[in-house]
Protein backbone atom coordinates (compact mmCIF):
# COMPACT_ATOMS: atom_id res chain seq x y z
CA UNK A 1 0.00 0.00 0.00
CA UNK A 2 1.36 3.73 -0.71
CA UNK A 3 0.86 7.20 -1.33
CA UNK A 4 3.05 8.72 -4.01
CA UNK A 5 3.07 11.53 -6.59
CA UNK A 6 2.68 11.17 -9.70
CA UNK A 7 3.32 15.11 -11.83
CA UNK A 8 2.22 16.45 -8.57
CA UNK A 9 -1.06 14.24 -8.80
CA UNK A 10 -1.29 11.98 -5.77
CA UNK A 11 -1.56 8.15 -6.83
CA UNK A 12 -2.99 5.60 -4.48
CA UNK A 13 -1.84 1.99 -4.83
CA UNK A 14 -3.37 -0.87 -3.19
CA UNK A 15 -1.93 -4.36 -3.72
CA UNK A 16 -3.76 -7.85 -2.35
CA UNK A 17 -2.72 -9.70 0.02
CA UNK A 18 -1.55 -12.34 -2.22
CA UNK A 19 0.19 -9.74 -4.83
CA UNK A 20 -1.53 -10.79 -7.18
CA UNK A 21 -4.26 -7.72 -7.61
CA UNK A 22 -2.71 -3.80 -7.61
CA UNK A 23 -5.17 -1.47 -8.31
CA UNK A 24 -3.42 2.15 -8.66
CA UNK A 25 -5.66 5.16 -8.41
CA UNK A 26 -4.56 8.46 -9.91
CA UNK A 27 -6.14 12.01 -8.55
CA UNK A 28 -7.34 14.08 -11.43
CA UNK A 29 -5.92 17.37 -9.23
CA UNK A 30 -2.18 18.28 -8.96
CA UNK A 31 -1.61 19.45 -6.04
CA UNK A 32 -0.35 22.99 -5.28
CA UNK A 33 3.54 23.88 -4.58
CA UNK A 34 4.54 25.53 -2.03
CA UNK A 35 1.56 25.18 0.08
CA UNK A 36 -0.20 23.14 2.53
CA UNK A 37 -1.80 20.15 0.80
CA UNK A 38 -3.88 17.50 2.29
CA UNK A 39 -3.61 14.15 0.99
CA UNK A 40 -6.15 11.13 2.38
CA UNK A 41 -6.31 7.74 0.78
CA UNK A 42 -9.24 5.69 1.64
CA UNK A 43 -10.40 2.41 0.57
CA UNK A 44 -13.46 -0.04 0.96
CA UNK A 45 -12.51 -3.72 1.44
CA UNK A 46 -16.45 -4.89 1.30
CA UNK A 47 -16.99 -2.81 -1.73
CA UNK A 48 -14.22 -2.21 -3.43
CA UNK A 49 -14.12 1.41 -3.28
CA UNK A 50 -11.71 3.69 -3.10
CA UNK A 51 -11.38 7.13 -2.65
CA UNK A 52 -8.71 9.44 -3.17
CA UNK A 53 -9.45 13.47 -1.38
CA UNK A 54 -7.50 16.48 -2.24
CA UNK A 55 -7.81 19.33 0.06
CA UNK A 56 -11.01 18.04 0.98
CA UNK A 57 -12.10 17.22 -2.55
CA UNK A 58 -12.99 13.40 -3.10
CA UNK A 59 -12.86 11.63 -6.43
CA UNK A 60 -14.14 8.00 -6.49
CA UNK A 61 -12.86 4.93 -8.09
CA UNK A 62 -14.48 1.28 -8.43
CA UNK A 63 -11.49 -1.08 -7.67
CA UNK A 64 -11.54 -4.98 -6.66
CA UNK A 65 -12.63 -6.35 -3.24
CA UNK A 66 -9.60 -7.36 -2.15
CA UNK A 67 -7.92 -8.10 1.27
CA UNK A 68 -4.98 -5.78 1.13
CA UNK A 69 -1.21 -6.20 1.63
CA UNK A 70 -0.83 -5.26 4.90
CA UNK A 71 2.74 -7.54 6.24
CA UNK A 72 4.84 -5.24 4.35
CA UNK A 73 6.10 -1.75 3.98
CA UNK A 74 4.07 1.42 3.76
CA UNK A 75 5.59 3.33 0.79
CA UNK A 76 4.98 7.27 1.33
CA UNK A 77 6.03 9.92 -0.90
CA UNK A 78 8.66 8.00 -3.11
CA UNK A 79 11.09 10.69 -4.79
CA UNK A 80 8.99 13.22 -2.89
CA UNK A 81 10.74 16.66 -2.67
CA UNK A 82 9.18 18.36 0.06
CA UNK A 83 7.66 17.66 3.87
CA UNK A 84 5.34 15.13 5.01
CA UNK A 85 4.02 16.81 8.01
CA UNK A 86 1.54 14.35 9.50
CA UNK A 87 1.13 10.69 8.30
CA UNK A 88 -2.03 9.03 10.09
CA UNK A 89 -2.84 5.18 9.41
CA UNK A 90 -6.53 3.86 10.25
CA UNK A 91 -7.64 -0.07 10.12
CA UNK A 92 -11.48 1.29 8.61
CA UNK A 93 -12.32 3.37 6.19
CA UNK A 94 -13.20 6.87 7.01
CA UNK A 95 -16.21 8.75 5.61
CA UNK A 96 -16.37 12.15 3.93
CA UNK A 97 -17.12 14.12 6.89
CA UNK A 98 -14.63 12.07 9.01
CA UNK A 99 -12.15 12.80 6.54
CA UNK A 100 -13.04 16.73 6.63
CA UNK A 101 -12.83 16.67 10.47
CA UNK A 102 -9.22 15.26 10.56
CA UNK A 103 -8.40 17.30 7.73
CA UNK A 104 -8.99 20.74 9.95
CA UNK A 105 -7.85 19.37 13.37
CA UNK A 106 -4.23 18.83 11.70
CA UNK A 107 -4.31 22.26 9.76
CA UNK A 108 -5.19 24.05 13.09
CA UNK A 109 -2.36 22.24 14.93
CA UNK A 110 0.59 23.69 12.56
Amino acid sequence: MGIFLDNLHPTFHLYSRDKRIKNIFTSKTRLQLNTWNHVTGSHDRFSGNSTIYVNGTPEFFDGSRLELQTEYDLWLGYLFKGRLTHILVFNISFSKDEIDKSRSVIKLSE
